[in-house]
């Protein structure tokens, strides 16, 4: 019986933009672009996040300044309430 399959890099990342949208806030959209400025979906979820913005009358996510530190942001991706 050989190992299984080596999983897709991309899944992890994914399911941090799932996250983003089941939590439906600006914030852990934040956090995925901090975390992800130049993976393939960021301009997906950066899409996402300036129609929120829109909805919420903000600032575009787009004219946010991209934080590289980790420890400015909160985690939305733990099954929190």
């Amino acid at each position: 019986m050989g190992s299984p399959p080596a999983r897709d890099g991309d899944v992890p990342i994914l399911q941090e933009l799932e996250a983003a949208r089941k939590a439906g806030i600006i914030e852990a959209y934040d956090l995925f672009l901090n975390r992800h400025p130049d993976h393939p979906l960021s301009p997906v979820a950066r899409r996402e996040c300036d129609n929120l913005s829109k909805s919420a009358l903000l600032r575009p996510c787009s004219d946010w300044p991209v934080r590289r530190n980790p420890a400015q942001v909160r985690t939305f991706t733990s099954e929190e309430p």
